[in-house]
């Protein structure tokens, strides 16, 4: 999977794709573990250096996990001088009082810290 990230064309794409997206979503965590372990970098890291636009969004969301990639979005939509409201809406909006629950403790557990600290 290095090599293809290396060689970014439309082959190396179909490579990634073939590569993460055909790992069952239960292993996902065995596939991120290794990388770490072979390579010596996250593989998240190595996915947002070598790709780009909503192909890297897609790929970082399948292996952070739909929870944990949400919590990155919150995170994402609270920094800076704004507040994207968008977004906060977008990943609230059809949520129920369990859900966000799950997320504000999947927020914690990434950023060690709560939604109303993360300005």
């Amino acid at each position: 999977m290095l090599t293809a990230l290396h060689a970014h064309s439309a082959s190396t794409a179909a490579q990634l794709n073939v590569a993460i997206i055909s790992v069952p979503a239960i292993r996902l965590p065995v596939l991120v573990h290794a990388w770490q372990a072979r390579h010596g970098k996250a593989l998240s890291y190595t996915l947002e250096k070598e790709l780009g636009g909503w192909y890297e969004t897609a790929m970082l969301s399948l292996i952070k996990g739909p929870l944990i990639y949400d919590a990155h979005l919150v995170h994402r939509a609270a920094q800076g001088m704004g507040t994207d409201e968008k977004l906060l809406t977008e990943l609230v909006i059809g949520r129920t009082p369990y859900s966000l629950d799950l997320l504000k403790a999947a927020y914690r557990h990434v950023f060690n810290k709560d939604f109303d600290q993360s300005q």
